[in-house]
């Protein structure tokens, strides 16, 4: 509809989530589902030095799911947050385009010396570099698209945006009551 090829139907675009919203919300779940799985995993953890790393790991789900709820708090800090992460992969783009020029043009001076191992290595490093780079332009892509609209929530979005966000709340404080408890108790107890 953005591109022109249909016109702009609010009345079928109310009950639809913005790929951008698809994308935040996405990552809300996905780290709903690693707090998830490591609460799982506490109990069962005998070593004292694996529990020990486990609720480190655990603090650090914790601290991020508390700022990824804040981000999705105030919609304006949410799309300067995507903003700041599309320069950032704006710049990985750049930075792979300057290395693989560099590896085109130390390939162009090999190719004139009979080195065909080092012909052979800089064919590999470019090949590796192209992929990376086609890999990081869709990422790009996806990045750029969810911080041009990351701050504007329709009313589906706001519901989607408000039930990820409970959803975690709720797991976070779950998991403030039993890191203290996990801390003090004995492996297996």
């Amino acid at each position: 509809m953005t591109h022109g090829h249909m016109p702009l139907d609010e009345a079928y675009l109310k009950d639809t989530v913005s790929f951008p919203y698809v994308v935040i919300i996405g990552e809300g779940y996905r780290l709903l589902d690693a707090l998830r799985k490591l609460l799982g995993k506490l109990d069962k953890i005998q070593d004292p030095q694996s529990r020990a790393e486990a609720v480190t790991n655990l603090h650090a789900l914790v601290e991020q799911a508390r700022g990824y709820v804040a981000s999705l708090s105030d919609p304006v800090t949410l799309a300067r947050q995507r903003r700041e992460a599309f320069a950032r992969e704006k710049a990985q783009v750049a930075q792979i385009e300057a290395d693989l020029e560099q590896v085109a043009a130390q390939l162009r001076e090999v190719s004139a010396t009979p080195d065909a191992a080092a012909i052979e290595q800089l064919r590999a490093k470019q090949v590796a570099l192209k992929l990376r780079l086609n890999t990081s332009r869709v990422k790009l892509r996806v990045s750029e698209e969810v911080a041009r609209h990351s701050g504007l929530r329709t009313a589906i979005e706001e519901t989607k945006v408000e039930k990820i966000r409970d959803l975690l709340v709720g797991l976070v404080k779950q998991a403030a009551g039993v890191v203290p408890a996990l801390e003090a108790a004995p492996a297996g107890s």
